[in-house]
């Protein structure tokens, strides 16, 4: 995810611009030649403007003083789920009943994509009446679809095996398995070096530079397994792990680029159709598939191996032992069948003198 080191504010006709940088001589130009594209007036609005030009001005204007992150993904969601429909269209030209079709057109995305977009959407056409492009706003009465909840899960045993011959298959995708094996955060995988790998009292470890929390700078054991395909790939020097073409950090748009490679390699294990090097729908992996699953996979990982809730919460890097337990208090099959063997209860449903911590039970 890019991060300017500048920002500075330029003021035109009542608005504010923000312009970013990476050192102040480029803020400077880069705010020359935005204020001479505003007095020149290369972007004329009116009822004839494009879709595309008033998304780019509204979201340069309206939506600029935000963090890198939700910059990227708005503009992301108005290319993708908007503009790709109307972003040619007159601004004026547009009725409810394209809006609409926008909003249709998500069914089976997530409740959390459905409600930005239609934040995006909403903003966009009201914005454009406040400053006098349409009349009436379009999407007035328009209705968000039904999607599904977004639930922190961990990948299923089917989703293990073929995330795990994808991810190995091609070194690229090591960041993956720093996040299931080690529990890293997206951004700390993404950022661990050769120089990461240490050992301490005979044991191999990884010192992830976390810094979200106070504790995020943490270490933790590599497993065995991992360990030597890690020992095999490990870069020389302080060199990145995975990184871009040019050897630089995974930017925001590299890191998507990269899980959507991901996805597809799985999908096309898991059986998907592919027609002219696209994927065919329905697909098999499912929907709700991302890799934040896999540090969610680790936490229950150390639950069914017994590792103490305190250990755990080092681990993830958790500020508070509350946010481990809440992943500790998950149940799934594993730990059912355990339990019910513990407790003396078989899969044909005898039980076998079952005892509570020593206790006949009665």
């Amino acid at each position: 995810m890019k991060k300017y080191k500048f920002t500075r504010v330029l003021t035109f006709e009542g608005k504010k611009y923000y312009i970013r940088g990476d050192t102040l001589e480029e803020v400077i130009e880069k705010k020359a030649l935005k204020l001479r594209d505003l007095e020149e007036g290369r972007v004329v609005l009116n009822r004839t403007t494009l879709v595309k030009v008033w998304a780019e001005t509204m979201l340069d204007t309206y939506k600029s003083n935000v963090g890198d992150k939700t910059r990227y993904n708005n503009s992301n969601n108005m290319k993708k789920h908007i503009l790709s429909y109307i972003g040619n269209m007159p601004i004026s030209s547009v009725k409810p009943v394209h809006c609409q079709q926008i909003l249709n057109n998500l069914s089976g995305y997530s409740n959390d994509t459905i409600r930005k977009v239609y934040q995006l959407l909403k903003l966009l056409f009201r914005t454009a009446c406040d400053n006098s492009l349409i009349v009436t706003d379009p999407t007035r009465g328009i209705t968000k679809p039904e999607g599904y909840t977004n639930k922190r899960r961990s990948i299923t045993e089917s989703e293990r095996s073929v995330f795990l011959k994808v991810c190995y298959s091609d070194m690229k995708y090591i960041p993956f398995l720093f996040m299931l094996f080690c529990g890293c955060r997206p951004a700390e995988a993404l950022a661990i070096r050769a120089n990461d790998i240490q050992e301490v009292k005979g044991i191999k470890v990884l010192h992830i530079r976390g810094t979200k929390t106070e504790n995020a700078d943490r270490y933790v054991p590599v497993p065995l397994d991992f360990l030597a395909y890690v020992e095999a790939n490990t870069p020389g020097g302080f060199d990145l792990f995975s990184c871009r073409k040019d050897g630089s950090l995974h930017n925001e748009s590299s890191y998507r680029a990269l899980i959507k490679s991901l996805k597809r390699e799985m999908n096309i294990l898991l059986g998907a159709r592919v027609y002219r090097n696209q994927l065919v729908e329905p697909l098999p992996l499912a929907p709700d598939f991302t890799p934040y699953m896999l540090r969610h996979t680790y936490c229950t990982d150390l639950k069914k191996a017994g590792v103490p809730l305190g250990i755990a919460k080092d681990y993830m890097g958790h500020s508070t032992i509350e946010l481990t337990a809440n992943i500790y208090s998950h149940s799934d099959e594993d730990t059912l069948l355990a339990g019910a063997a513990y407790l003396g209860i078989t899969p044909e449903g005898a039980t076998k003198g079952a005892t509570l911590k020593g206790r006949k039970m009665s």
